[in-house]
Order: structure tokens, then C-alpha cells, then sequence
């Protein structure tokens, strides 16, 4: 465990205020990350925190993030030396690909079942071309992979709206390389018509576990439901792959991870800050919209307005 506390990695925290999924303003601080990998933490915040609010850091604080959790946490507390603060709380779920893929679809529901295996024969079925899904995996392939993904990415409300599409700066193609040549990264395309229509990006965390990271498809296609598709053809890849013992579906409790996902565990994005008054303001301010914004959340799906807002706004981008 001493090990782990002497390897802290630098980490950029957005405190971002958000109207439902929408940015609108951000703080960034720096933080001291514990390491530590949510499906190998097992006890989880019990053991991390006394090995972090027992030192002094020269940041803003320290930051951890998907940390299990035994049980649930305040939103805010004071613990020695920093405020806890934490940032999300929600199910991290993942797939285990080790076994049968065909096992993996017969363990779903029937409905669930035949409702993905007619939307990916919907989507085949729609186009010409026999070449629906690839992978790229060395530093070669993943020129083709960007220059591709990248004419998806732009398209996304994601990119347009929420600046989270696929980065395209040299500095980050250049550490995908690296990590390529080792074997550390694998990028995903799904394509109609020759056309890439979607993507999925991302490493493999400690060379098992593949991260649904950077994600993202072409609106045009909606209603073929090429995410959902390209979802199936990853997971088929992985189940295949002697490499990927699990796929990380990432934060977040979308349907379509509840759908895909054989488990989860609770898990949360906690960070502590230092106890001064600039770092109790900001959090303290978070805290107020945080509850504002889940208020005038719960009002406008009361109101049945709230999915046609979003959709809206994604409409607008």
C-alpha cells in the first residue's frame, strides 16, 4: 500500500458548473491522484483516506477517483486537514469478456437479446458495403484511426458543445503511439457504406481492462442506433481478445451500460481540499448549484419537458 501512496500522480480537476449536462463555467485546480484501480481497490475509501489526510501536498489536494464504496458518503464533511468533497457518486458498471461471447448474449434477456441482434442486422442490412466494423491497435493503424475518428468526432454534440471530443493535438497522438507499441491502446470504428460513422477510443488499464473512454457518433445516423451497434462489435472484439479480462463502460449510468453490463460496483469521485477560505468558497458555491441544478432538474422531468430541452440544446450545437 506504501508503494501506491509514493506513486501520487498529478491530476487536473475540473470543478465545472453545469446546467444538467451543459458547462457553463469551470475551475480548474491541480491534485495529488491516489493510483489506485477501482476493480483491484476492494475495501476502497476505508483504506485510501487515512494514507491521504495524514500528509501535506503542495497542490490544491488530492483526488480520487471511482473509489468503491461500502457505504454512502456525505456530499460534504470534514475530515483532518482537508474538506472531502464529493464530486459524483454513481454505478461503475463493466463487462467481464472472459468465457463464450454467445454465452454473454444468451445470459440477457430474450427481448433484450433479439432487440440487439435486430438493430445490429438492421444496420448491416441498410448498406452496400460488406465492411461494417474495425480495430486498430498498433502505432501504424492508429493514423487511419484518427484521421477516421476525428471526421466522426466534429460531428458530436459532445465536441461542438462540451469540447470532449477525441483530441487532435500532437502531443496526445504521439502518447497513443507510445502506447500502442506497448500494446496499451485499441481504437474502434463503425462504418456504412466505407463511411465511419462512429467511435470508441481508449487504453487498457493495466493491460486488462479496456476503458470505454473517448466516444462518440455521427447524428446523421441516429436512428440506425450505431452506438448501440458498434457496442455489440466491441464487446464480440474483447470476448475474442486473450488480452481484455473486462470492458470498463466508464462513469455514468446510461441505459445502454445497464444493457451491455454484466456488473457494477458503487463507486465515487472524491476529492479533498485544502481547508482555506478561496478552496471552501468554490466548493461551497459548488455545492449551492450542484443542488439548485438537480432542483430545476426534478422540476422540468415532473414537467415532462426535460428530454425535449436536451434534445433541444443538442439540436442547437
Amino acid at each position: 500500500m506504501a508503494l501506491l501512496v509514493d506513486n501520487l500522480t498529478l491530476k487536473t480537476i475540473n470543478i465545472t458548473f453545469k446546467l444538467g449536462e451543459f458547462p457553463l463555467y469551470k475551475k480548474t485546480i491541480t491534485t495529488d491522484c491516489y493510483p489506485g484501480y477501482f476493480l483491484e481497490m476492494r475495501k476502497g475509501l476505508s483504506d485510501v483516506e487515512p494514507l491521504i489526510t495524514g500528509r501535506r501536498t503542495s497542490r490544491d489536494g488530492f483526488s480520487v477517483s471511482s473509489c468503491p464504496l461500502g457505504q454512502p458518503i456525505k456530499k460534504l464533511s470534514f475530515v483532518p486537514f482537508y474538506l472531502r468533497y464529493v464530486l459524483a457518486e454513481y454505478k461503475h458498471y463493466y463487462v467481464d469478456t472472459e468465457g463464450d461471447f454467445k454465452k454473454y448474449l444468451g445470459e440477457m434477456r430474450g427481448k433484450t437479446r433479439n432487440t440487439l441482434r435486430r438493430k445490429v442486422k438492421k444496420f448491416s442490412k441498410a448498406q452496400s458495403s460488406p465492411v461494417v466494423f474495425r480495430q486498430y491497435a498498433t502505432p501504424e493503424e492508429l493514423d487511419e484511426f484518427f484521421a477516421l475518428a476525428w471526421q466522426v468526432s466534429r460531428k458530436t454534440y459532445q465536441e461542438r458543445m462540451m469540447n470532449m471530443g477525441l483530441p487532435r493535438d500532437s502531443a496526445f497522438v504521439a502518447r497513443q503511439k507510445e502506447l500502442a507499441a506497448q500494446k496499451g491502446v485499441i481504437g474502434f470504428l463503425l462504418f456504412f457504406d466505407e463511411k465511419p460513422v462512429a467511435y470508441v477510443y481508449g487504453p487498457l488499464i493495466n493491460g486488462y481492462s479496456f476503458l470505454y473512454d473517448y466516444v462518440g457518433f455521427d447524428p446523421e445516423f441516429q436512428s440506425l442506433s450505431p452506438g448501440t451497434v458498434l457496442q455489440y462489435y466491441i464487446i464480440e472484439a474483447l470476448f475474442a481478445n486473450p488480452q481484455a479480462r473486462y470492458y470498463d463502460l466508464c462513469v455514468g449510468e446510461g441505459e445502454h451500460k445497464r444493457l451491455f453490463a454484466t456488473g457494477h460496483v458503487r463507486c465515487a469521485d472524491v476529492l479533498y481540499v485544502r481547508k482555506d477560505l478561496p478552496h471552501a468558497a468554490l466548493i461551497w458555491a459548488h455545492l449551492a448549484w450542484f443542488e439548485a441544478s438537480r432542483f430545476a432538474v426534478f422540476v422540468l422531468d415532473k414537467l415532462q419537458v426535460k428530454d425535449k430541452i436536451k434534445k433541444t440544446l443538442r439540436r442547437m450545437a
